[in-house]
């Protein structure tokens, strides 16, 4: 036990150590998020990744930075810097003419941070960019572990224009009677149900009967982890549109989705 608590106060130490040295070795990636239909696929944002490449701690993964970060309660400070750099870059695809969204996940501690909204609404304001642009993802973990306190953040979010969005939807708690009471603008069904889309019924019957009871709520519906022209065609024949996953694109740079989205965005 003191061997493991002693390797995790290391890799605090040096993580912390990066935060102080202006977030070095951090970066924010992003992977688009397209409107696909019978005339193509058409970008229309993108969701804003978090990235650590530390030489000195070559072994340690992305679920386990994550980990770390919230163990640490180091989430709090790099969640608003990953939130800052996002909507700095959206602001930039606006600039350009692209009308484009960002999407921004926020981890459970985040929920609980009641400056974070006011925050948000700071950064948006500095960068001039649309409350409407923003879109901020939260699991069905991070909502229900403290659901008051969970559905008053996103009811503060909605009413200033943010959207809210319901990530990794199939993999938590699951009950569909969740969403009726729960101040959401969007679902996004987990990857795991685009996984042999073409063979299993099951996966099927599920995304159709999320899609039906989305639109009865009013809800947008994405689907992540599309990957084959198959998948896009069996959710495009179920009438779903938004899309994310590597059929379309890979998450990528910041200058590389800057350039992307100046030539393609919209078209």
């Amino acid at each position: 036990y003191d061997a493991i608590k002693a390797g995790f106060n290391k890799v605090v130490f040096i993580i912390r150590k990066d935060i102080e040295q202006d977030f070095r070795h951090f970066r924010v990636v992003y992977q688009p998020i397209v409107c696909a239909d019978e005339k193509g696929a058409k970008w229309i944002g993108a969701e804003a990744l978090l990235r650590y490449n530390n030489p000195e701690l070559p072994e340690l993964g992305q679920m386990e930075m994550i980990q770390t970060l919230e163990y640490s309660g180091l989430i709090l400070e790099v969640g608003r810097w990953v939130m800052a750099q996002a909507i700095h870059e959206c602001a930039k695809w606006n600039r350009s003419g692209n009308r484009s969204m960002v999407h921004v996940n926020v981890a459970t501690q985040q929920v609980s941070d009641v400056d974070l909204v006011a925050f948000i609404k700071q950064k948006c304001a500095e960068e001039n960019l649309p409350t409407t642009h923003l879109i901020v993802e939260l699991t069905e973990t991070s909502l229900l572990s403290n659901f008051e306190v969970g559905t008053n953040f996103c009811k503060n979010l909605l009413e200033l224009g943010i959207g809210v969005a319901l990530d990794d939807f199939g993999t938590g708690y699951s009950s569909f009677n969740y969403l009726r009471n729960l101040p959401i603008s969007q679902i996004k069904i987990d990857r795991g149900y685009s996984r042999q889309l073409q063979t299993s019924k099951y996966n099927q019957t599920f995304i159709s009967f999320v899609h039906q009871l989305s639109k009865e709520l009013n809800i947008e519906l994405c689907v992540e982890g599309v990957e084959t022209e198959a998948e896009l065609e069996i959710l495009r024949e179920m009438g779903i549109s938004v899309m994310q996953g590597y059929y379309f694109d890979r998450p990528m740079e910041a200058d590389v989705i800057s350039r992307e989205f100046l030539s393609k965005l919209g078209k």
